[in-house]
């Protein structure tokens, strides 16, 4: 595709949404109402921040905003996708988008990557956004599916300072394999010139995206999210979640249904990856540590992991069993996730 007809791409990409938003109450969002200010410059929404608002074009203005911010970063066919698995409309993908967006303080990290122009190859740039694309679509993505009944400005206030507790020092959550790729992407992204602050986040950013899941999780159990991600880390690389994770993404989709299916494998596994955290932690006695509670765990249920064992041998041996296979790895999982002790 040509640099001209991908600009008419975008440009009718923003005008489908930008009408779809103005004629829903998203503009009307207190939080998102904001995006007003960003078409002035700096010194006139200082001085006159109450005109901006009372502005006659000011949901116009919000909605062509959101939308350009939503395309510019996220591509022309995100929203169109997600409406297709979610069955959600523009306006909530907007919404779902903003809280993802601020709940992660994008935003900040995006200038920090655009900063690094003339400092890093562009190639790195590029990587880095990309990374972040990821997380934001499958976050935005949980949020749809998440009634948390808190406004766009509570539901970020909960979040996003949980999340940054998350983010800090997530180098020592991560275990196995996952450890060892947030590793080897750091590494790799401070070796071209990235400082190491922003190279860890941006490593982390295939882990930070079930920091939403593990919070959630906390709130349910009324432990500290810190505690469930142990666990939840913890039992992701002892049943080699994150790998089989990895196989269903390489999975090739030849038509909607099939792209449907890996969303779907994908987002089951990690239900059941918190399903079994919430079941560790939920473990009457055993021991504290978490590493040694997921043993005591998996020993109480040796049958069901032994069969997980199995299925994750059928896996790797290349065999071509395709979605079907997926599909019964995600009931093996769930069976192990339903079990309790006396099984």
């Amino acid at each position: 595709m040509t640099l001209p007809e991908l600009s008419v791409l975008i440009s009718y990409a923003k005008s489908v949404l930008k009408g779809d938003l103005i004629a829903s109450d998203v503009p009307d969002d207190p939080t998102i109402m904001r995006f007003v200010e960003r078409v002035f410059p700096s010194m006139l929404a200082e001085r006159y921040r109450d005109e901006m608002y009372e502005h006659r074009l000011k949901r116009e203005i919000v909605a062509t905003q959101v939308a350009n911010d939503l395309v510019d970063y996220m591509g022309v066919v995100f929203v169109r996708r997600l409406m297709d698995s979610t069955g959600a409309d523009r306006a909530d993908i907007a919404r779902a988008y903003v809280i993802a967006r601020d709940s992660f303080q994008l935003p900040r990290l995006w200038e920090q990557i655009e900063a690094l122009d003339n400092k890093v190859p562009s190639q790195v740039q590029y990587s880095m956004m990309l990374d972040l694309m990821r997380m934001l679509r499958r976050s935005t993505r949980w949020f749809l599916r998440q009634r948390t009944g808190m406004s766009t400005r509570d539901t970020i206030d909960y979040f996003a300072p949980r999340l940054a507790q998350l983010q800090e020092n997530i180098g020592k959550r991560l275990r196995g394999e996952e450890q060892e790729q947030w590793s080897a992407r750091r590494q790799e992204l401070v070796k071209a010139g990235v400082p190491e602050a922003l190279a860890s986040t941006v490593a982390a950013a295939g882990s930070l995206y079930a920091a939403l899941g593990i919070i959630q999780t906390a709130r349910q159990t009324d432990e500290k999210p810190q505690r469930v991600a142990e666990i939840f880390y913890e039992v992701g690389a002892r049943l080699e979640l994150p790998w089989i994770i990895q196989q269903v993404t390489r999975l090739e989709v030849r038509d909607g249904w099939q792209a449907k299916a890996r969303d779907t494998f994908r987002d089951d596994i990690d239900r059941q990856q918190l399903a079994l955290t919430a079941s560790v932690l939920g473990m009457e006695g055993g021991p504290r540590d978490s590493a040694e509670r997921v043993d005591r765990w998996l020993s109480l249920h040796e049958g069901m992991h032994q069969r997980w064992r199995h299925l994750l041998e059928e896996v790797g041996s290349g065999s071509q069993g395709g979605f079907p296979l997926f599909a019964v790895a995600v009931r093996e999982l769930v069976d192990l996730a339903e079990s309790n002790s006396e099984a």
